[in-house]
């Protein structure tokens, strides 16, 4: 573990912990930094143990060990202090880390000053298009969301995609970007959800491959549809408003109208449809 600055050899330790990780190992991967941290605090390898602590972090946040995951938040924090990481970009992840186990463990608002405190030091010193900032608007929306700061954290999310726009290889993490973004707006609840995915077994035996309808025509209201899913913001909005009377304009057989009469009787509204002639 020792190399010939008396240090310990860090690229390994986090190359064998993303091993014992990859297999989903935690408890020998908890041992295995618990017992470089002893060596590292033996030797006083301040830096080592630096990037061990946030790694506990981490891991104990993942595991649901919060007293575990706040003594290690506590050593973090006091070694950012004593390395004198307070204002650069090490120590701003670090107290994204903390901020992140705050909010996995229901106390949000402990985290939001950590939060404020990566954020300037990110904007200050990072490149404007730095993925590590996606990363961070990201997780602070969360925990805005968690305390119903919704306009507060939908402004985040729309950072974050602008960063992630500037990428073509992260399309996955911008469309993450968005679902998290849907959450902060407010809704009310109308239909019964998730709905089912179902196999459809005779036409996946015909085509010799898998296929899977998802089954939103049972979201239980009306004849169903995933028309039920934007009317639960839309319709949280009329109210927000203090809306009593919903229009909406649609075809002879439209479901939309349908279920908008139908999702606005059940919230005590009063719908008026304006139908067409196909």
């Amino acid at each position: 573990m020792e190399n010939k600055s008396n240090q310990l050899n860090i690229q390994n330790i986090i190359k064998e912990l993303d091993n014992l990780l990859s297999k989903n190992d935690y408890n020998s991967a908890c041992d295995y930094l618990e017992s470089n941290i002893v060596y590292a605090e033996k030797i006083g390898d301040s830096k080592s143990l630096f990037t061990l602590y946030n790694e506990c972090i981490g891991i104990y946040r993942k595991i649901g060990k919060k007293d575990k995951c706040y003594f290690y938040c506590n050593k973090a924090l006091e070694t950012t202090e004593n390395l004198q990481f307070s204002e650069n970009v090490s120590g701003a992840t670090t107290f994204i880390n903390c901020a992140t186990a705050f909010k996995a463990f229901g106390e949000a608002e402990k985290g939001i000053s950590f939060f404020k405190k990566a954020k300037e030091i990110y904007e200050t010193k990072l490149s404007p298009n730095d993925k590590r900032l996606a990363g961070l608007y990201n997780n602070f929306a969360l925990t805005l969301v968690d305390l119903k700061r919704f306009d507060e954290a939908i402004s985040l999310y729309e950072k974050a995609i602008s960063v992630l726009s500037s990428y073509e290889d992260v399309q996955p993490e911008k469309a993450i970007s968005y679902l998290n973004m849907a959450n902060a707006f407010d809704k009310v609840s109308l239909g019964v959800f998730p709905t089912p995915i179902q196999k459809l077994e005779n036409i996946s035996r015909l085509l010799h491959t898998n296929v899977f309808v998802k089954r939103d025509d049972m979201t239980g209201i009306g004849l169903g549809g995933n028309k039920v899913r934007k009317l639960e913001y839309l319709l949280a909005d009329a109210k927000a408003q203090g809306a009593q009377v919903v229009f909406t304009t649609g075809g002879a057989q439209s479901n939309h109208a349908m279920l908008t009469a139908a999702a606005a009787r059940k919230l005590g509204m009063t719908p008026i449809l304006i139908l067409k002639k196909r």
